[in-house]
């Protein structure tokens, strides 16, 4: 029997032999043992905090999950009794298996078993009533489907759902449940009831504005603080309509003489506290709507107004509220987990009221959270697609519709003319728009993943035209939208929206603009590599090059810009095969294609094909003599050492990176004589030649800057020169500076080198188990960016991992080689900054 019983519908409580424990610390340490429980696996650390406390930063989510860990122990387990129910590793959290049961995990047993009496007696109340945070929200709505099922399966009445309340006549009754905004909805009732008088819901069209505001008026009707007047503006043609609709709404007789706006005035201030529901109201604004709900807000001073419009009112006192896509499931979730999305409930929900046996399962999981990505989370969208799902399988729709997801057309024959087709609301916004507003817009759409100000001005800018001031236009149709990223910030539009507006740009202007987009990134590329927020613009400008532009030299041009893209950022045989095609649809002996050549022999090498690394590199050197490019000779010396060298020719690499340091220093390249010292030191390293090493490597730093990318690689390979010389803190310090400029430029492809010294600390620090961790997670990584050890650096791997074999034992290493490459990037990246530190694991 389970010493530990944890109810989690209606309030929370922990029981431990019968017993209640009443004593929590905080609702964080609360909100720890819920999630555990109702997630019950080891989970990691460092996730566990982003859902515990998703504000702070990850070093300050550590040290609180360790405060709060202590005091649950001392709160839940007796003396003596450490672990009994919580489960923890260096790296994860849980409760342990067999310890514990809960009502949540009884009442999903009956389900299952078709107990649907027993199912509705474990079902009391709100699943962790007075939670707020996102898990608990989406869990709760997903639970509430079981137990309506199980109400349904009785044949009993449904009870009024958890996440809404009962329709008032004055508001409409949707057919449908309401999904996912249930916090944002609690937010609007608090903010009207609290003295906001004017909100407006903002969003493109289909994002929900319409149903989060009649719950949100709906809620607070139930509380008794407003009488609701909801106004469907849609098909209204002029603000007198708008009065004579309210009039009508709030029960008043009409009066054919008297102006329509007064009577308006009079019904509503006749009412103790009228809240004014304005549903879509975009089109009346330009009209003289906003000046009319001014006046009615003015003249009727206990007057409340929710606003749903794809614009804002721009009146005094006005509180925007942008609606939001629903959350969407990232790639790869078990179906489990996927329930906790939104966007993947409601899409289920719709496609189960036509078709009852549908359910989510491991076979269509991946197909079902493509298409909630694919669009984008909004709730039209989603519930188009659903209608379409009725006889297509989800697999079958992406087929058939991936490629234009805005014309799929609803199917009900109740849907507003406006609501039954994305395309039908995004051309609604569309023609709103001024013919310039249209041209800036078109032209966005050469944006990949969004774009900076400074981007669109420079590429989409005409004469006399105020790129800032188009966009703010746009965004008040909500048609784009700005991002703060910290002190900056960035641009975007959906995707579903960008397919429109690229239907606007054709011919001739599309190229042009394409092309300036290119050129755009490939002058800034130095800048831009800087932000990953840019990598979608990056690809693109390349893919568009060769495809659409038919301009291999600009695609090459590109190529080279952004080689520490390719190099850095793990996209080594992405940027090798833009480049091998570059290369052959360019032809001549430019310093271009011998820097192209050059730049695929390293990227060749980096993913494990040292013969053609020699075969280009050898191309290149001819391209260079050819040119009379004494730096681009020197460049090839540097790279053929380094072939040398891995392929175990070491007497060969030191005299290839000689030859390339002598005519580095005789042209006064400094830049490329700190690349040629940095690179001289590591074959010194590889011959046993710590000193000479690291008196290289001290003399190179003088040539980088401080922080940039290359010293980091400086600082690596100090690291090991530190090992080399058995100087443990020195080498663990190297790397702890290395691992930091990493995740400061988000440098993944250094992370498999930085895992593999690291794990030689550990090992040599006599943390054995760390290191083989740090090996398994530094091979995984290695296969997934496709860049293996080169030979001589896999023999000289070999050897350090044959030592720790030895020490635990083959059992034992194998299993942690392999914990190792099951560990995500985040978790191997927490577990490598605990060792740099020296920091003992908690």
């Amino acid at each position: 029997m389970a010493l530990y019983e944890i109810k989690l519908f209606g309030g929370f409580q922990v029981l431990y032999q019968g017993e209640p424990i009443v004593h929590f610390r905080t609702q964080r340490a609360k909100a720890i043992i819920a999630y555990l429980a109702l997630f019950p696996r080891q989970h990691p650390r460092e996730l566990l905090c982003d859902v515990i406390w998703p504000a702070a930063l990850l070093d300050q989510g550590r040290s609180r999950l360790r405060q709060e860990l202590a005091v649950l122990r001392k709160t839940l387990e007796p003396p003596g009794h450490d672990g009994e129910l919580l489960h923890a590793d260096r790296l994860t959290l849980g409760l342990r298996p067999g310890a514990f049961t809960t009502d949540v995990a009884a009442f999903e047993r009956a389900i299952k078993a078709k107990d649907w009496t027993g199912a509705l007696a474990w079902a009391q109340g709100p699943l962790l009533e007075g939670f707020w945070d996102e898990w608990a929200l989406q869990e709760r709505g997903r639970l509430e489907l079981l137990r309506e099922e199980a109400q349904r399966q009785l044949g009993e009445q449904v009870a009024p759902s958890i996440l809404s309340t009962p329709p008032l006549v004055a508001l409409p009754t949707p057919l449908t449940r309401f999904f996912g905004r249930d916090r944002e909805c609690r937010w609007l009732a608090s903010a009207l009831g609290e003295g906001a008088r004017l909100i407006s819901l903002t969003g493109p069209g289909g994002s929900g504005k319409t149903r989060l505001a009649i719950e949100a008026a709906r809620l607070l009707a139930e509380e008794a603080r407003h009488s609701p007047i909801y106004i469907a503006c849609g098909e209204l043609e002029s603000v007198s309509h708008l009065a004579e609709a309210i009039v009508v709404a709030a029960g008043i007789p009409r009066a054919p003489l008297r102006d329509p706006l007064e009577l308006a005035i009079e019904a509503l201030s006749g009412l103790t506290q009228p809240l004014l529901v304005l549903d879509g109201i975009e089109h009346l604004v330009p009209k003289g709507g906003a000046p009319l709900v001014g006046t009615l807000l003015t003249q009727v001073k206990q007057l409340t107004c929710l606003v749903t419009s794809r614009q804002p009112l721009d009146l005094s006192g006005e509180r925007e509220f942008p609606v939001m896509p629903l959350s969407v499931p990232e790639p790869g979730l078990p179906p489990e987990r996927m329930y906790l999305y939104a966007s993947v409930r409601l899409f289920l929900d719709r496609v189960q009221a036509k078709r009852p046996d549908f359910a989510l399962n491991k076979r269509n999981a991946d197909s079902i959270g493509e298409i909630c990505r694919r669009l984008e989370g909004l709730p039209l969208g989603l519930e188009l697609a659903a209608g379409r799902c009725r006889e297509l399988t989800p697999e079958a729709f992406l087929e058939r519709y991936a490629q234009r997801l805005h014309e799929i057309e609803a199917r009900e024959r109740d849907i507003p003319a406006r609501h039954r087709s994305l395309r039908a609301l995004i051309d609604s916004s569309y023609r709103d728009l001024t013919q310039a507003q249209q041209q800036v817009f078109a032209r966005l759409s050469v944006f990949c993943g969004g774009w900076t100000l400074a981007a669109a001005e420079e590429i989409c800018r005409e004469e006399g035209s105020d790129v800032l001031e188009v966009l703010a236009r746009l965004r008040d149709h909500s048609l784009v939208f700005v991002e703060e990223r910290g002190a900056s910030q960035r641009w975007r539009m959906l995707e579903l929206l960008r397919t429109f507006a690229t239907e606007h740009l054709v011919g001739s202007e599309r190229a042009d603009f394409l092309r300036r987009h290119a050129r755009y990134f490939q002058v800034h590329a130095e800048t831009t590599l800087t932000d990953s927020a840019e990598t979608e613009n990056l690809r693109a400008a390349v893919h568009v090059s060769l495809e659409e532009l038919n301009d291999p030299t600009l695609a090459l041009e590109l190529c080279v810009a952004l080689q520490n893209f390719w190099l850095h950022h793990g996209h080594l045989r992405e940027g090798l095969a833009f480049l091998e095609r570059a290369l052959e649809a360019t032809e001549g002996a430019s310093s271009l294609r011998a820097e192209g050549f050059r730049l695929a022999g390293i990227l060749a090498r980096r993913a494990g094909d040292i013969a053609q690394a020699h075969q280009w590199q050898a191309v290149a050197l001819q391209l260079y003599l050819l040119a009379g490019d004494e730096a681009g000779v020197a460049a090839v010396h540097n790279n053929l050492a380094i072939l040398a060298r891995v392929s175990g020719d070491l007497e060969e690499a030191l005299r290839q990176h000689l030859e390339a340091l002598a005519l580095r220093r005789r042209l006064g390249d400094t830049k490329g004589i700190g690349m040629s010292l940095n690179n001289l030191a590591v074959t010194y390293r590889a011959l046993g030649r710590g000193k000479e090493s690291r008196e290289c490597l001290k003399e190179a730093q003088g040539f980088y800057e401080p922080g940039s990318v290359g010293i980091g690689v400086l600082h690596m390979n100090l690291g090991w020169v530190g090992l080399l010389c058995r100087e443990l803190p020195v080498a663990r310090s190297e790397f702890s500076t290395t691992l930091a400029i990493a995740l400061n430029h988000e440098l993944t492809a250094w992370f498999p080198e930085l895992w593999e010294g690291l794990g030689e600390v550990a090992v040599e620090s006599g943390d054995t188990e760390s290191g083989v961790l740090l090996w398994g997670a530094a091979a995984q990584a290695r296969q997934r960016l496709g860049a293996p050890l080169a030979p001589q650096d896999q023999s000289d791997h070999d050897t350090r991992q044959e030592t720790a074999r030895k020490r635990l034992g083959k059992e034992r290493f194998d299993t942690l080689l392999a914990e190792g490459r099951a560990l995500t990037t985040e978790a191997a990246e927490l577990l490598a900054k605990r060792v740099a530190t020296g920091e003992p694991l908690a």
